[in-house]
């Protein structure tokens, strides 16, 4: 098998491979994606960058490694497809379909549990902060993802 076909030149360790099933499931992982985008970002300003990039394309264009990566997703989609029959035919993926009985619908949600230390008339209550002047129910004010100042000058108090 040829060596060189056996190595990734994009990435920064250049690791090389015992055989061409290992360079497939390092050419479509996610660290190597990674370095082959940031290569081809930096190919726009750099030429060493843009020089690196053309050799890889050149090799993976050279050795088909897209045809490659191509029948091995149509294989791994073909035998999950043979899982996925033979579990059908065991029963396991069978959906239920059938009458939904209209009482089990109809039926009452079970109450809300009350937190200790309230009985059911106490309820929470949002108030203003103590020293903040009131604003009105429509203003957004209290959601304001800006923090407001600690107080207000009194000339500013409406």
């Amino acid at each position: 098998m040829d060596l060189e076909l056996l190595n990734c030149s994009i990435c920064p360790k250049q690791p090389s491979f015992s055989d061409t099933s290992h360079l497939l499931t390092h050419v479509s992982s996610k660290g190597h994606l990674s370095h082959l985008h940031k290569l081809q970002v930096r190919s726009h300003q750099e030429i060493a960058a843009s020089v690196q990039l053309a050799s890889y394309n050149q090799w993976y264009q050279q050795h088909g490694l897209g045809q490659l990566l191509s029948e091995r997703m149509l294989q791994k989609e073909f035998k999950l497809a043979g899982k996925r029959a033979a579990a059908t035919k065991r029963g396991a993926y069978m959906a239920q379909q059938g009458v939904i009985d209209q009482t089990l619908l109809d039926q009452p949600l079970p109450p809300k549990k009350i937190a200790k230390g309230q009985n059911q008339t106490q309820r929470k209550t949002v108030g203003s902060r103590k020293g903040k002047p009131s604003v009105d129910d429509d203003s957004d004010l209290d959601f304001s993802p800006v923090k407001r100042p600690r107080s207000l000058p009194l000339s500013l108090c409406p």
